[in-house]
């Protein structure tokens, strides 16, 4: 059995800087004085389950918990398109509005404001991008892992492996980049039970 703790701060992290468009591009990449810490464990085990003259089988397995964390980055809140970034918080998370129902008549949704205020998601003023997302989820992997066995009988060996991990992920619709039908992009079927006037 094998057990790892890690843990390192990296600086000079490069971020993407807002730029004007007019000069032909929105952003460039530049070396930040951002901090960020990176630590966890990772647990290895090998056994030789049976070792005959001509039939062996070894299993390993590994399971790693890892976690990172965003110690420092003066200026956060200058950062044009900023939607996640949050000191102390880890930088593989989302934040999200504060959806709190959805409006019979129209079909908009709604949401709350840091400021307590129930919005409307009209899809053009409403919500602000940067303000109004107040929820932080956090879609950092809990643990992963790995378990794989080797079987050899003479000299014919067959390997397999699975892999597996906990964390909380987007679903479908939450990766959707554009909204169905634009710029001619199909959705999945789960997009036919949105919200429709009776």
């Amino acid at each position: 059995m094998l057990a790892n703790y890690f843990r390192n701060v990296s600086t000079d992290l490069l971020s993407l800087q807002p730029l004007a468009s007019t000069t032909g591009n929105q952003n460039y990449l530049e070396n930040t004085s951002a901090k960020i810490q990176n630590k966890g464990y990772e647990f290895t085990l090998n056994t030789r389950n049976i070792q005959g003259k001509n039939f062996s089988w070894s299993t390993n397995f590994q399971i790693s918990v890892y976690r990172n964390k965003l110690l420092s980055y003066p200026n956060v809140d200058k950062i044009g398109a900023n939607f996640s970034i949050i000191e102390g918080k880890t930088v593989n998370g989302i934040k999200l509005l504060n959806y709190v129902g959805v409006d019979p008549a129209t079909g908009y949704y709604f949401y709350k404001t840091p400021a307590g205020v129930v919005g409307q998601n009209t899809f053009v003023l409403n919500p602000n991008n940067v303000s109004d997302r107040t929820e932080f989820v956090d879609l950092q992997p809990r643990f992963f892992g790995s378990l794989s066995n080797s079987f050899t009988y003479k000299s014919f060996t067959i390997d397999f492996s699975c892999t597996g991990r906990k964390r909380m992920g987007l679903n479908f619709m939450g990766q959707q980049t554009s909204t169905p039908g634009v710029l001619n992009l199909n959705s999945g079927i789960s997009a036919l039970k949105r919200w429709q006037k009776d």
